[in-house]
């Protein structure tokens, strides 16, 4: 691979004199060299074909080993950020402030801030069947480990805490049980039957499944980037849940409980309409626990399938049924009086 670069920068502007890296105050100079520490056993991630064509690299040149002692970054030791940071107070005031200051995906707080603290990022291939490969030395002898634990107990009392609030405010004379009891009765159950419409046609189906598999974020363009749980990969668990959420305000169900439901409601006015929306229901349970169940993880899934593939992979027969069941759902609420689309 062969490289021009024309050094205007350094050749033209007065550098700092003293060699070593530490951190102090640099006078009468525009910048300091630095000794980079080498990369081990890199790996490509993503890279750009159009960027590097600007820059004269070809696509063999991508894939070549020049290419990853070149271009190789080192996030193991990484200089900046919350941790890093001995004069940045970590509290969870801190966390909620910074969460996404910078963009969606500057988070400090929530599951995915914890699941980053215990495994780390995925830098293996989806072929691979590994989630990412935090050494615990990161919590024992690594740079900054006191703060980084200290950064994962923060934010996981926080995440506790935030998930006791809403337990607590759905509870026996929780606030917005409260609040939700004193709702006129349609307007209650718009409400609920709305979320399921939502969560099924739109938030799991699109967000959570169509976008990773039409993502090129990752290694190979995998999109594993852009799955729900990339760190861990828990995203066939996350996705399982997901649905089955959708399924227990349907049929009225959790666990070992059960009430009346929307179905029990829609089957009293439009059996056929209950029919179909059962129907709908239990193929989409189906083909979301054959994602569940398989013994490929989520990413390796999306990479071995395209949208438009026929037949179509499990992935994808999974995202139709969960837009049909979102159909039923609208359909079955549409027998009811209640328009869930607007």
């Amino acid at each position: 691979m062969k490289l021009t670069h024309i050094h205007h920068f350094t050749q033209e502007l007065p550098a700092d004199p003293i060699m070593e890296n530490t951190r102090r105050q640099v006078p009468h100079a525009c910048f300091s060299y630095v000794t980079p520490k080498k990369t081990t056993a890199p790996s490509l991630i993503h890279a750009s074909k159009e960027t590097a064509a600007l820059l004269g690299i070809t696509s063999a040149d991508i894939i070549s080993d020049d290419f990853l002692q070149v271009f190789t970054g080192y996030a193991g030791d990484y200089s900046g950020g919350i941790i890093a940071d001995p004069a940045i107070t970590i509290n969870e005031a801190l966390l909620i402030d910074k969460n996404e200051a910078q963009n969606d995906k500057s988070i400090s707080t929530g599951w995915h801030a914890v699941e980053f603290l215990l495994w780390g990022q995925d830098n293996t291939k989806p072929a691979d069947k590994k989630a990412g490969l935090r050494t615990y030395t990161d919590y024992t002898t690594a740079a900054h480990a006191d703060r980084r634990k200290e950064f994962l107990q923060v934010s996981t009392d926080l995440l506790v805490k935030d998930l006791k609030s809403l337990v607590d405010t759905w509870a026996a004379n929780g606030a917005y049980r409260k609040v939700f009891l004193a709702l006129n009765e349609d307007v209650a159950l718009k409400q609920v039957i709305k979320g399921s419409f939502f969560i099924s046609g739109e938030e799991l189906s699109s967000e959570r499944m169509i976008a990773p598999l039409n993502s090129e974020e990752g290694i190979d363009n995998s999109g594993q980037e852009d799955e729900h749980s990339c760190f861990s990969d828990n995203t066939h668990r996350d996705i399982y849940n997901n649905a089955l959420g959708v399924q227990n305000v349907i049929f009225g169900q959790y666990g070992s409980i059960k009430g009346a439901s929307f179905y029990d409601l829609v089957n009293q006015t439009d059996a056929d309409a209950a029919q179909k929306l059962k129907v709908a229901a239990a193929d989409a349970i189906s083909k979301i626990n054959a994602i569940a169940t398989n013994d490929k993880p989520f990413d390796l899934l999306i990479i071995e399938e395209n949208f438009t593939d026929t037949p179509k992979g499990v992935v994808t027969l999974a995202i139709d049924a969960l837009k049909e069941q979102a159909n039923q759902i609208s359909a079955a609420a549409s027998s009811i009086g209640i328009n869930v689309v607007n």
